[in-house]
């Protein structure tokens, strides 16, 4: 019979004392990227971009950073230091990053894609999007970008949804899930 196997989040993700506090956070937006969706004619990362690139060149004391070309372990160490990560992936049914950011104390602000309704929870875990709302989704980013202190309350609750919701995605579970399972192939 069918069963649920979660998949697990890299436990440097949720290193102790290693996720700083909203306001240690440096105003760095994350940027996912991925060349596939540009092969498959899909313009939301080129656009949000583009826009967030041009928005961010206007507030002074906050960047844009694309996570192309680095490390496992570096993506986990700027999403323990940023404040956003924006994930306009619609294709994918469990894209790590966005849970990864979520155990790292980094905001979400994503599209709901394939399978997010599954875990993602706009207002309580991320700020949610219909796939290819890209422009609703930048203009929210410059929003929280220009009202943080004002968006204070919100932030730190997302970031609580966030951790509790990462907190299921955990080896252990991977692991106690595949032993149920397999378990019950198990001659007696």
């Amino acid at each position: 019979s069918p069963a649920l196997v979660p998949p697990f989040i890299a436990p440097h993700f949720f290193a102790p004392g290693a996720v700083s506090p909203l306001e240690a956070r440096e105003h760095r937006v994350l940027l996912v990227t991925k060349e596939g969706y540009r092969l498959a004619g899909i313009p939301d990362e080129e656009i949000a971009g583009a826009l967030l690139a041009r928005e961010i060149a206007r507030r002074p004391g906050w960047s844009l950073m694309p996570l192309t070309g680095r490390t496992h372990r570096e993506v986990a160490e700027l999403m323990r230091t940023s404040m956003f990560l924006v994930n306009v992936n619609s294709l994918e049914a469990f894209n790590t990053t966005v849970p990864e950011a979520m155990a790292a104390g980094c905001i979400p602000i994503c599209y709901e894609a394939v399978g997010g309704r599954d875990f993602l929870r706009d207002g309580e875990n991320a700020v949610v999007f219909t796939n290819h709302e890209v422009y609703e989704l930048v203009e929210r980013v410059c929003d929280l970008m220009d009202r943080c202190a004002e968006e204070a309350p919100l932030l730190a609750r997302l970031r609580q949804g966030g951790e509790t919701t990462a907190a299921s995605f955990r080896p252990e579970n991977t692991a106690r899930a595949l032993d149920r399972f397999f378990t019950a192939f198990l001659v007696p």
